[in-house]
């Protein structure tokens, strides 16, 4: 027996309009053929959309959200990170983006104590400090001792890009669908 199924021509229009919608990294749309090569290069499809991307951290998520995952830092994708990336009401300032709530209670959570209004800096291996200021402490390593003494070990799965990441007392991973990188 065979079905065939009627698709409505207003399903080929969203479609198409879709396809058609850029992707934009901090105010900056992407071209097309950058949009590709990510897509090649990473093995992921990219959404279209708005997203926010903090060079230094490699931290990302769509526009107006907290993050939604880590990625590779030092991407020379978009324009500057603004301060209302995320739309954080916090006080705390983390590479120039305002933070929100949730990772405010997240942080306070695996520092084991508040987290106080500022502007800090975080680079790519999870070292933070105040703005012109040397490292106070690793914060992956918090969260990995955090995570570890919790649980024993932690996994996340984006419902963005299905990127995962984990770890345990050890070290920690990210893993696309044909990559991924470790610091076992």
């Amino acid at each position: 027996m065979r079905y065939f199924i009627i698709i409505p021509a207003i399903l080929f229009s969203y479609v198409a309009e879709a396809q058609a919608q850029p992707v934009i990294i901090n105010d900056d749309t992407l071209s097309t053929d950058i949009v590709e090569q990510l897509q090649e290069m990473y093995r992921v499809k990219i959404l279209p959309g708005r997203y926010w991307y903090d060079k230094a951290s490699g931290f990302w998520g769509m526009e107006g959200y907290p993050p939604a995952g880590i990625g590779i830092p030092g991407l020379n994708l978009g324009g500057p990170l603004s301060p209302e990336a995320s739309k954080g009401n916090t006080g705390i300032f983390i590479n120039g983006r305002e933070i929100t709530q949730i990772e405010q209670a997240e942080l306070m959570k695996i520092t084991r104590g508040p987290v106080f209004r500022g502007r800090y800096w975080l680079d790519q291996n999870g070292w933070v400090g105040f703005e012109g200021q040397g490292a106070l402490v690793n914060l992956y390593q918090l969260a990995m001792q955090y995570y570890q003494q919790s649980s024993g070990s932690y996994f996340n799965r984006s419902w963005n890009t299905d990127i995962g990441s984990g770890g345990n007392s050890e070290g920690f991973y990210i893993m696309g669908e044909d990559w991924n990188y470790s610091s076992f």
